[in-house]
């Protein structure tokens, strides 16, 4: 009896052992953020620059806004990062590590001796941009999934700021989460920091009792369209060219604009429709405009092209048709009288004979022309 006891309590801890390892397996093969941002990051480079890029270390803390903006220093490469919702996200990358893609880029190989410490430039931020956004791109599709975090979106490399109270001021949001990632670049040649700050929120729908399903999948929608990326030019001037003008142009070679051009500058959409006038400026070393007109009505299409066509014309009045022509009345009967038979013309004419002409006779020599006076001019 006790033996059977002993089984008894035996089994519960057996199956709860089960019960715990198979939910260490699985919580070992969910995609941590961590873990796919070290797998983006390698393949990113891998794939795109052909660099090898390793992941050393990954820190993550929710750090509030002064926290973040005291944990970064203005020796790195600050900027903005653009999310799909209108939420901004942050990125500083310290001199060892940008220097190492900047030299992967254009030197063909990371140089193995510690960089010299300098300002980041806006062409430094150009060369390493599409590693960031290949590497958030992945990063985001290895997390998706039901137990994704709610706070991962899409982001793109936005502007570069100055110094930190520049980033400062363009972050909104209260709370971040901060990733400080330790970075080795081939093999170790480069090793350095990136600190990457996503701001936490968690998009919520709030349908009310009265509103039906399909009025919220309409407003879904149109909240979706409103949020899709429009591409606006800025358009200083336009000039006219030949086409042997146009075939002549070279890399490098400028093309003069009159000033009062600059003064005239509109933002366009694409096809060229004039969405409104602006002021060309710059704000951080980069180009920038300034919105100084109202925002141009945008063009009503009808529904039906032909049906708003409309005018009101008088009815125009029909012609009389003519009358009838009647009809031709009957030829009468004429009766038409024999032909007699014409004869044989052989033998009315009869025997002729045959034709003997006279002989003519010697004729006079005709007068030359010169004799009779006739001359030439």
């Amino acid at each position: 009896m006790q033996a059977a006891n002993m089984g008894d309590a035996a089994k519960p801890s057996i199956l709860k052992r089960k019960a715990l390892d198979g939910l260490a397996g699985h919580k070992a093969r969910i995609m941590s953020p961590e873990k796919a941002l070290t797998l983006g990051m390698a393949l990113a480079a891998q794939n795109g620059l052909d660099l090898a890029c390793e992941v050393t270390r990954v820190q993550r803390s929710t750090v509030s806004h002064e926290t973040l903006v005291g944990m970064l220093d203005n020796e790195s490469l600050l900027a903005i990062l653009e999310g799909e919702n209108g939420a901004r996200a942050a990125v500083a990358m310290d001199m060892q590590v940008l220097s190492g893609f900047v030299e992967s880029q254009t030197l063909g190989r990371v140089l193995p001796k510690p960089a010299v410490g300098r300002i980041p430039t806006l062409v430094d931020a150009a060369l390493v941009a599409p590693f960031l956004e290949e590497s958030l791109a992945r990063f985001v599709t290895l997390l998706q999934g039901d137990e994704a975090p709610k706070w991962v979106q899409h982001y793109k490399f936005g502007a570069v700021t100055e110094d930190t109270r520049t980033m400062s001021l363009s972050l909104k949001a209260h709370e971040f989460h901060f990733f400080l990632i330790d970075v080795t670049l081939d093999g170790g040649s480069k090793k350095g920091t990136l600190g990457l700050a996503f701001p936490d929120f968690e998009p919520a729908f709030e349908v009310a009792d009265d509103v039906s399903v399909e009025t919220t999948t309409k407003g879904v929608f149109q909240d979706s369209v409103l949020q899709a990326n429009a591409a606006l030019t800025a358009v200083v001037g336009r000039l006219s060219l030949s086409i042997g003008d146009v075939q002549a142009l070279k890399v490098g070679q400028t093309l003069a604009l009159p000033v009062e051009m600059t003064k005239e500058t509109t933002l366009e959409a694409t096809g060229g429709t004039r969405v409104t006038e602006v002021k060309l400026g710059q704000i951080n070393g980069m180009r920038a405009v300034r919105l100084v007109g109202e925002f141009a009505a945008p063009v009503q299409q009808p529904e039906d092209s032909m049906a708003a066509v409309s005018y009101d014309a008088p009815e125009a009045e029909a012609a009389p048709l003519p009358d009838p022509i009647p009809e031709p009345a009957p030829l009468p009967d004429v009766a038409i009288a024999e032909v007699p038979e014409l004869p044989d013309l052989d033998s009315a004419l009869g025997d002729l004979g045959d034709f003997d002409l006279p002989d003519l006779g010697d004729l006079p020599d005709l007068p030359d022309l010169a004799d009779l006076g006739m001359t030439g001019s």
